[in-house]
């Protein structure tokens, strides 16, 4: 299907963390089916022991709109590309998730360190729950978690992204369709825009925002941990066309393995999350790419680079 159009809400499971963190067996049964089905699913928030995050993360929102309305110019003096190569490509990574280095950041993110650093922990100590849930259904001989540490360097990290508005017909406009690279996404948005595509149809599917939940889904990283049991989906971002003309702001943790972590690639190779993390990150600064040569690694499609004019 090679347009922006998404005729249809994707069927997705609604997965309470509470229900999670309290070993509920209808919960855990819910996400490995979620897991290696789609790929995708709702992650429930709204408990009295979990909701806190929701707060969290509306102050984090307000935070980064703060950050994105500087200047371009005053935005690239903190790029963490001019740190490279203390700093892997695109993230803060020495040390575990927060390195050794010192920081350059815009005041509205250096007042809020402490509620960032208690978010992205919080978030991580989530995602070991859910990797030792799917550990276990999946009788891996070792926990996914342990190639995980917080303390342990990896490209963890998180991200605010924020989406022009659609109104025309510029490509540039969004995200093209991709694979994670990581082991999870947790993808917290009030706005519209995040499509998956789902082979069996061979149709894309929009992800409505529900409140109280984030939306997790798959990566490579994982599917690979998990010798193929899990589906790291295919999805982009393409924000739809509104009168107000609002944009997308999403919070997001990308969890990542530890960079010695090894696992065996789509093609077969035997690499570590580092290796894997560099060749795909690089790919998507590409301004030309061989869909042929690119298009397994992107997209787990052979020949597809995930634009939206491409039919997958």
């Amino acid at each position: 299907m090679g347009s922006f159009e998404a005729s249809q809400q994707a069927d997705l499971k609604s997965i309470s963390l509470f229900g999670l963190l309290e070993g509920n067996l209808e919960a855990a049964n819910d996400l490995v089916s979620a897991c290696k089905e789609k790929g995708f699913f709702y992650l429930d928030f709204r408990d009295a022991s979990t909701c806190k995050m929701l707060t969290q993360v509306d102050d984090l929102i307000t935070v980064g709109r703060e950050v994105f309305k500087l200047s371009l110019e005053e935005k690239e003096q903190y790029s963490t590309e001019k740190h490279l190569p203390s700093r892997l490509q695109g993230c803060i990574h020495n040390n575990g998730l927060w390195g050794d280095d010192t920081l350059e950041l815009p005041l509205a993110l250096e007042e809020n360190l402490p509620l960032i650093k208690t978010w992205m922990s919080e978030v991580h100590g989530y995602t070991e729950c859910i990797l030792s849930i799917l550990s276990k259904a999946l009788n891996l001989p070792y926990n996914l978690k342990d190639c995980h540490r917080k303390d342990v360097p990896s490209s963890a990290n998180m991200a605010m992204l924020n989406y022009l508005p659609w109104g025309s017909t510029d490509e540039k406009v969004g995200n093209m369709a991709h694979t994670d690279m990581g082991t999870l996404t947790v993808v917290f948005t009030k706005n519209d825009g995040l499509q998956v595509f789902e082979p069996e149809t061979e149709q894309w599917y929009y992800i409505k925002p529900r409140s109280g939940h984030a939306v997790v889904n798959v990566g490579d990283s994982l599917r690979f941990l998990s010798n193929g049991a899990l589906a790291s989906n295919l999805h982009r971002v393409v924000p739809p066309a509104n009168p107000e003309g609002l944009d997308k702001f999403s919070c997001i943790y990308f969890l990542r393995p530890e960079f010695d972590a090894k696992f065996t690639s789509r093609d077969g190779k035997v690499m570590n999350s580092v290796e894997w993390h560099n060749q795909k990150y690089a790919l998507f600064r590409e301004a030309s790419l061989d869909a042929k040569k690119h298009g397994a690694m992107l997209t787990g499609r052979n020949g597809y680079l995930g634009a939206t004019t491409e039919t997958v």
